[in-house]
């Protein structure tokens, strides 16, 4: 049978566990958010993945189009994948904001198993309504 302290320290030890695994995932997101700016910058060619022979800023930021003939649209996970296996350095800037978005995502999920394990009704319910207020913001975001 378990104690409330036994509890507790469970508890405190899965919380230090989700902690560890939601920095990694903003730490992961981060450098794969820096590696496409790196790759946008030094206009990595989207065929062979090699530096162009001018080392020239492929770009304008305050437009954020890889190229001006390319207007393609990496604002679904599958476009995400196909720029990816493209070596486009706006489908792994877009892969790494995805993951970025899906860190609070994963924490708010995350904290509503953990009250149900805890039998913690009220909370459940809220933890899941704040849960699917983030998923229509994102669903109304990519449609």
């Amino acid at each position: 049978m378990s104690t409330p302290a036994t509890n507790l320290r469970r508890d405190e030890a899965m919380e230090h566990t989700l902690a560890k695994v939601l920095t990694a995932m903003m730490l992961i997101a981060a450098a794969t958010i820096l590696a496409g700016v790196v790759m946008l910058y030094f206009n990595r060619t989207p065929a062979t993945g090699q530096l162009a022979p001018q080392l020239v800023p492929i770009t304008t930021f305050s437009t954020f189009q890889e190229n001006p003939t390319d207007h393609t649209s990496y604002r679904s996970l599958a476009t995400i994948a196909q720029g990816l296996r493209n070596t486009s350095a706006l489908a792994l800037i877009q892969a790494g904001l995805v993951l970025l978005i899906a860190t609070p995502v994963l924490r708010v999920a995350a904290t509503a198993a953990i009250f149900a394990k805890n039998r913690d009704w009220l909370y459940v319910a809220i933890s899941l309504i704040v849960l699917a207020s983030l998923g229509a913001g994102l669903w109304g975001f990519v449609h």
